[in-house]
């Protein structure tokens, strides 16, 4: 019998929002996921496109 979870809709979209700003803030910090230049890369973005964003707007650079 499977039993329903209940999820505490507030609850989870504050940790999402601190999440996501610990990751807008603190862009140096070592995620266990890509950000940035590499991030877009690997979904597909032109990277002619990419390179010429400032980085401001893409937080690392990939490796030249």
């Amino acid at each position: 019998m499977e039993v329903p979870q209940v999820v505490d809709v507030a609850v989870l979209r504050h940790e999402v929002q601190r999440h996501y700003a610990e990751v807008a803030s603190t862009p140096e910090a070592d995620f266990h996921f890509h950000t940035g230049r590499t991030a877009a890369k690997q979904v597909g973005y032109d990277d002619g496109l990419v390179r010429g964003l400032p980085d401001g707007a893409v937080w690392r650079r990939l490796p030249e």
